[in-house]
């Protein structure tokens, strides 16, 4: 309940395969569990929630230069990532191990998903 998992990346990332990919629960069910975004915070955060999944997407003003492509999984308070980027059939999991800035687990995720 108050995370406390402990895993290594190649199992998160097989984890998140199997749930995107339709093996853990039917299509349906991930289709109704990203149909619909809530904001997290405020509308100029690029976090929103959809039914136990987060997306990571910046809105087009917020980043004039470059497209970052939308990113659905999870976050952390510490830094940990586990996210799909749906764009690029790209998936990341990692951690910064730390909770200040904030930040600094988005700034890697998006320094990743626009490398590859």
């Amino acid at each position: 309940a108050e995370g406390a998992i402990v895993s290594t990346m190649r199992d998160q990332i097989r984890f998140l395969r199997a749930f995107i990919g339709g093996e853990l629960f039917p299509q349906t069910s991930l289709m109704g569990m990203t149909a619909q975004w809530r904001s997290i915070f405020s509308p100029f955060v690029p976090l929103s929630y959809g039914i136990g999944v987060m997306r990571f997407s910046i809105p087009r003003w917020q980043s004039p230069f470059f497209r970052v492509p939308a990113m659905i999984g999870h976050s952390g308070v510490f830094g940990t990532m586990l996210f799909y980027v749906p764009d690029r059939a790209l998936y990341i999991a990692g951690t910064v191990n730390q909770m200040v800035p904030r930040s600094l687990a988005y700034r890697l995720l998006v320094r990743i998903a626009l490398t590859f």
